[in-house]
């Protein structure tokens, strides 16, 4: 029997997607953040796209599912992707 490989998790200290890049959201790094996150529609098996970086990378803009946010750096942060 041999292992599957598994999909690659980023776990980011920077934007972990470039622009143009998706994957799926696996879950959250910081409880207090999820709150939030969840609240907005930031949800796990949702799939993320980084729509575009503002300047100084204060802000990403992301499309989650159907949606467009503007997330934080601390709050992209905080959220487990599969790639």
């Amino acid at each position: 029997m041999t292992a599957s490989p598994s999909p690659s998790i980023i776990k980011p200290q920077t934007t972990p997607l470039g622009v143009g890049e998706s994957g799926i959201i696996a879950g959250f790094t910081q409880a207090d953040l999820a709150t939030s996150l969840l609240a907005m529609g930031v949800l796990p098996g949702s799939k993320i796209r980084v729509i575009r970086k503002a300047p100084f990378g204060r802000t990403v803009y992301v499309a989650v599912d159907q949606q467009n946010l503007a997330l934080r750096q601390q709050e992209l942060e905080a959220i487990v992707i599969h790639k």
